[in-house]
């Protein structure tokens, strides 16, 4: 089949990522102007004991004056302002926009009738959408849905890679006999993203529903934060291994081609991030002065599954039209031709192949 095809799903995908990438643009531009407010570099917290010291930023005015978590408040004195601009900010806006490249080069080279593209362009751009989106922290108009869509991509950008990473490249639906208990894997994200609408539009829900119902207290926002984060760090290492045990029980040779620099990208990736960053976040919720090696690798995930679009034509069906199975055998069915045809690497005729190539140049 020559040529891409583009479905309805995926133009109205498409139309989805015009809006998010224009939104991405007005953030950037909002950045380059807006000066931010002086921070000290703490999270203070307000307690039976004073205000205290929560978690302290690496290289922040707080962090040079050697405030560690646990010191009390006594004054306030002058402060720098918060920078517009850090080498982490910049490298982490540069991940999501090699996410928005990569899922707009497979989308536009493979249609949106090939399989997974459409489940991976998702995955790119909710990664696109919390890597690059950047609130200036007046959540206002813009801001408050910069800030909120930043929190969304988060939250949804952690099932669809857990799903991606549970059927490609091999299968096309999770579960084959009972396909809607898929919908199971999505029921936490439906649950935190109802959460984030509450914490988020809080003033605004105000206004329709009674104050009494809609008041929370600060731990349980940070809650809200935090168990966002832990379903994110659980989904990245639920995927690294699912992707690994693919690839070492997959018997095909082009399966395993297929998995292997995803396989090695996001391994890299996950393995420090996890063991640097999300593990001492999740049980101490302070900073680590190891956040930036934590970070690096991350962009590993997309590189590794762009160059495999690439080289090894990660989702290409121009040929036969269908998922590899295990044991190393494919099947042909083009839409719409009766033509389905088997075969085996050991075990080929000529006969079979010029049927293929007859079949394939009709469709």
């Amino acid at each position: 089949m020559k040529g891409s095809v583009l479905t309805g799903k995926t133009w109205l995908l498409l139309i989805v990522a015009a809006l998010l990438i224009a939104a991405g643009a007005l953030n950037f531009s909002q950045r380059l102007s807006h000066q931010p407010p002086p921070w000290d570099g703490v999270t203070w917290v307000d307690t039976s004991q004073g205000v205290i010291a929560k978690t302290v930023e690496p290289g922040s005015a707080a962090f040079r004056s050697q405030v560690t978590p646990g010191d009390h408040l006594i004054a306030i004195s002058m402060v720098e302002p918060i920078p517009n601009w850090t080498a982490r900010d910049l490298y982490i806006n540069l991940i999501g926009l090699v996410y928005l490249f990569v899922g707009l080069f497979v989308i536009f080279k493979q249609g949106g009738r090939s399989p997974f593209v459409l489940h991976f362009a998702s995955l790119c751009l909710t990664a696109f959408v919390f890597h690059f989106y950047t609130p200036i922290g007046t959540y206002k108009d813009l801001d408050l849905a910069i800030a909120f869509l930043r929190s969304a991509g988060l939250i949804m950008f952690a099932p669809l890679f857990l799903h991606f990473s549970a059927i490609y490249p091999v299968r096309y639906h999770l579960f084959e006999g009972r396909r809607w208990r898929s919908v199971l894997l999505y029921v936490p994200t439906v649950l935190l993203l109802s959460v984030a609408t509450f914490v988020f539009f809080h003033d605004e829900l105000s206004r329709v529903f009674p104050q009494r119902l809609l008041d929370y207290s600060p731990n349980f926002a940070a809650g809200f934060y935090k168990a966002a984060f832990i379903q994110f760090a659980i989904a990245l290492v639920a995927s690294a291994a699912l992707l690994v045990r693919r690839f070492v029980i997959s018997k095909n040779t082009v399966a395993r081609q297929q998995l292997k620099w995803v396989v090695w990208g996001s391994a890299l990736a996950i393995a420090p991030f996890t063991v640097l960053y999300a593990l001492g976040f999740i049980l101490t919720e302070s900073a680590n002065p190891l956040t930036d090696a934590a970070v690096a690798p991350l962009i590993l995930i997309p590189l590794a599954m762009g160059y495999s679009v690439v080289r090894y034509r990660l989702m290409d069906v121009g040929l036969f039209g269908s998922p590899l199975s295990l044991d190393g055998r494919r099947t042909c069915r083009p839409p719409g031709r009766g033509l389905c045809l088997h075969y085996s690497r050991n075990r080929r005729c000529d006969r079979g192949d010029r049927l293929l190539r007859r079949g394939l140049r009709e469709w």
